[in-house]
């Protein structure tokens, strides 16, 4: 059961699914108000229910079993999207299997992953401190897009705000990694692959929130110095 927590994201050990429940009973191992986010093979699908449970098998696996929910397969934009319900669904949390040490790059500290001076080490290292960086300002970007988010359309609903908020993260974060790969490859410079997503990030969360401000006005008057709106 330790890993999922109330009112927390988490992730598997690939970063292949994202859980997110609201309410945990550890004695019982129930669970309430589930959403999986899952993106193997390339395909997004976000299960939702009310209600679950915390399922360990014998071998020391955690799965989590949704009772009762719709699973949403691809976006709301494309022609695939589709919506199924079903009865119980289940998906691992924990393997065993999967279980590893961390790379070495991630038990060094800053200085010794900065002091490394073999060229190829040296680009794994800046890659792993790109990432190291990239995590807080990543939080701050998430919390300033979810304060907008927050706010409820009554036409689309309660699960509707938490299914854009999944989308985002599973999107910011693999562009995270993908900017840490590119550095550890030695692609891009690691200035060049630090700030253009979190500058998207941000920029995305300054205009839900003006758009949130004052709702009357059209989204791109709301960019414009006011001297220009009434031209």
């Amino acid at each position: 059961v330790s890993m999922v927590a109330a009112g927390q994201f988490k992730e598997s050990a690939k970063a292949e699914r994202v859980f997110f429940i609201e309410d945990l009973d550890v004695d019982k191992g129930e669970v309430k108000n589930i959403f999986v986010a899952d993106t193997r093979n390339q395909k997004l699908s976000v299960a939702v229910a009310a209600t679950g449970y915390i399922e360990n098998a014998p071998n020391g696996d955690k799965s989590v079993v949704l009772l009762k929910g719709r699973r949403y397969e691809g976006q709301p934009t494309q022609a695939n999207f589709r919506i199924l319900e079903f009865d119980e669904y289940e998906t691992k949390i924990l393997s065993k299997e999967v279980s590893k040490p961390p790379p070495r790059d991630r038990e060094k500290n800053v200085i010794e992953l900065i002091q490394e001076s073999d060229p190829n080490i040296r680009r794994a290292n800046f890659g792993e401190l790109l990432w190291r960086i990239g995590l807080p300002i990543m939080a701050l970007g998430l919390v300033l897009i979810a304060i907008p988010l927050a706010y409820v359309n009554p036409r689309l609903g309660n699960y509707t705000a938490m299914f854009y908020a999944v989308l985002i993260y599973l999107m910011y974060s693999n562009l995270l990694n993908l900017s840490q790969n590119y550095v550890s490859q030695g692609r891009v410079d690691f200035f060049i692959g630090l700030w253009p997503i979190h500058l998207i990030a941000f920029g995305l969360a300054f205009v839900l929130i003006r758009n949130r401000i004052n709702p009357s006005v059209k989204w791109w008057q709301r960019q414009l110095p006011r001297a220009w709106q009434s031209k």
